[in-house]
C-alpha cells in the first residue's frame, strides 16, 4: 500500500511540473526619482564657450605666433609652447591660450 501511494505522489509531482503556470503581466518599471538640481558652483573643467571672443580670431591657427602682435585682442593672453604646462588654476575665461608648435607656427587658440 505505500509504494502504491508513494509511486501516486511522485506522478502527481510531475505531473503538477509539467502543468503550465498562468502569465503573469511584465511589471512596469518604477517611476524615475525626482532629478536631482544641476550643481550651479563653477568648476574648472567648464567653460563657457568663446569668453574669450576666438570668433573673431579664426584665421590665426596656421599663421606665426609673431601675427598675436598684430591682432587686437578683447583681453590677456598667453602663449603656451609645445609641451608647455598649463595650471589650471589660474584659469581666467577671458584669456586667450594660443598653442604653438616647434616652428612657432599656432595650432589652436582656447579661452582660459
Amino acid at each position: 500500500m505505500f509504494r502504491l501511494v508513494s509511486r501516486f505522489a511522485a506522478a502527481s509531482l510531475c505531473l503538477a511540473a509539467c502543468t503550465p503556470q498562468p502569465v503573469r503581466p511584465p511589471s512596469r518599471p518604477a517611476a524615475p526619482a525626482a532629478a536631482q538640481p544641476a550643481i550651479t558652483e563653477p568648476v574648472l573643467t567648464e567653460r563657457e564657450p568663446d569668453t574669450c571672443r576666438l570668433a573673431s580670431l579664426s584665421a590665426l591657427p596656421g599663421q606665426p605666433s609673431g601675427n598675436l602682435r598684430t591682432v587686437r585682442l578683447a583681453g590677456p593672453s598667453r602663449i603656451i609652447p609645445p609641451g608647455g604646462i598649463v595650471d589650471q588654476g589660474d584659469y581666467n575665461p577671458q584669456r586667450i591660450n594660443a598653442y604653438i608648435d616647434n616652428q612657432g607656427i599656432i595650432t589652436r587658440l582656447e579661452c582660459g
